[in-house]
């Protein structure tokens, strides 16, 4: 028994269209959905992180302004020591 090429052709062509392609249309379309909702998710993670992140910066960058005052204070209680001690080793 020999087949006809072009009935296999035809008739593999009809079964790749009506039952494998749906098949992957489906398969893969669930699957770009869940990917999707992922992704979605994801951004919103991202944006509560980096929301999150911005405040604690904010947060370092005033600790750090604090101490570079602090720093100038204890600069200039130093020199006010000095001077004071000079003063008195002077007198």
């Amino acid at each position: 028994m020999t087949v006809d090429p072009d009935e296999l052709r035809e008739a593999l062509t009809i079964y790749h269209r009506e039952f494998f392609l749906p098949d992957l249309e489906r398969i893969f379309g669930a699957a770009e959905m869940r990917l999707a909702s992922v992704a979605d998710r994801l951004d919103a993670a991202e944006t509560r992180l980096t929301t999150r992140f911005d405040g604690l910066d904010a947060h370092f960058a005033e600790v750090h302004r604090r101490f570079d005052r602090l720093e100038a204070i204890l600069r200039e209680a130093r020199v006010e020591l000095e001077r004071w001690l000079d003063e008195r080793e002077a007198s």
